[in-house]
């Protein structure tokens, strides 16, 4: 047995015991959660009950970093430029991790190297309508838009924002036509339908939900999830007329391009038992979301395909890069 052989042997020894290692000391200190908007807010809140109860399985602390502005991209390139080591993390959505990258020229970072940890939640919206529109279901509206095409219009928190590009899916499932008028905002885009300056909007429960039962502040033709809303149970969802269609928000856990895998799988596997605790199904209902909590690659999977809807409709709606 030559040197060589044996020096080449007992080097992998080393490094296969040195990987290991590190599998099993992980984590040794805090771990920082990078959330890209400010404190309050529904996604805020995810990652703070996230961040608590991963903190439980890991045996550290887990600190929640928000870093608001530009869409998300503050964060993500923090997130991106960190150590690949697992102690930093980023939660982010479709706009870091999907959208942006399609209406920015120039980004500082690659959102397709993120290393997927676990897809965390889905938000689906409801196509809501001023009541003096003359359609009552969503058949009608297709039927309307096709006929009258550019009547209506709808709201959007701006352009290329989810409920933007969820209506130009939309549009291009049915050949129905709408006029989009974007805000500075979710808030004034829902005010606007519910004062009837806007014929209607893809909103989602956080602003729809105190009105949904109320059919002289809005109607609620449709959900745009994969299933009917327990509160809504006669409301069908846009799959049920339009087999396959899902237009939904969703955030997923990801980590630095080039963290270890067996990190990657340790962080997986606790961030499944947390999302799927009835504590967190519980607070996340009741912020508009739906639990998921995948597997790496079902996060990896649900990403690549959220990323190509995404293009899909940045296409349709002709936006180009800022």
């Amino acid at each position: 047995m030559t040197r060589k052989f044996l020096f080449t042997s007992l080097l992998c020894v080393v490094l296969g015991a040195g990987s290991l290692a590190h599998a099993q000391e992980y984590p040794s200190k805090p771990v920082k959660l990078v959330v890209p908007f400010t404190a309050g807010g529904g996604v805020d809140a995810l990652g703070r009950a996230l961040g608590e109860k991963l903190a439980s399985k890991l045996g550290q602390p887990v600190i929640v970093d928000n870093r608001p502005g530009a869409s998300g991209n503050i964060a993500a390139e923090y997130a991106y430029r960190a150590a690949p080591d697992g102690y930093t993390l980023f939660l982010a959505g479709e706009g870091p991790l999907a959208v942006n990258k399609m209406l920015t020229a120039h980004l500082n970072f690659d959102p397709d190297k993120f290393e997927p940890v676990s897809l965390l939640t889905q938000t689906p919206m409801m196509i809501v309508v001023n009541p003096k529109v003359p359609v009552r279901t969503l058949q009608e509206l297709i039927a309307y838009g096709k006929a009258n095409p550019g009547k209506l219009s709808f709201s959007s928190a701006g352009q290329g924002g989810p409920s933007h590009l969820a209506a130009e899916l939309f549009q291009a499932a049915t050949g129905a036509r709408f006029l989009h008028v974007p805000y500075k905002g979710i808030a004034p885009a829902f005010n606007d339908v519910l004062a009837g300056h806007v014929d209607m909007m893809f909103g989602f429960e956080a602003s729809v939900g105190p009105y949904m039962h109320q059919d002289d502040k809005v109607r609620v033709l449709a959900v745009t999830g994969t299933k009917r809303h327990p509160a809504l149970p006669d409301v069908p969802t846009v799959s049920e007329i339009l087999p396959g269609f899902s237009a939904v928000s969703w955030t997923a856990l990801v980590a630095p391009p080039g963290t270890p895998a067996s990190v990657i799988q340790k962080l997986s596997a606790a961030t499944i038992e947390a999302m799927h605790t009835p504590e967190i199904v519980s607070r996340m209902r009741e912020q508009g979301y739906d639990v998921v909590g995948t597997d790496i690659a079902g996060a990896r999977a649900y990403i690549r395909q959220a990323t190509e809807r995404s293009q899909q409709a940045v296409r349709t709606a002709g936006i180009t890069p800022e």
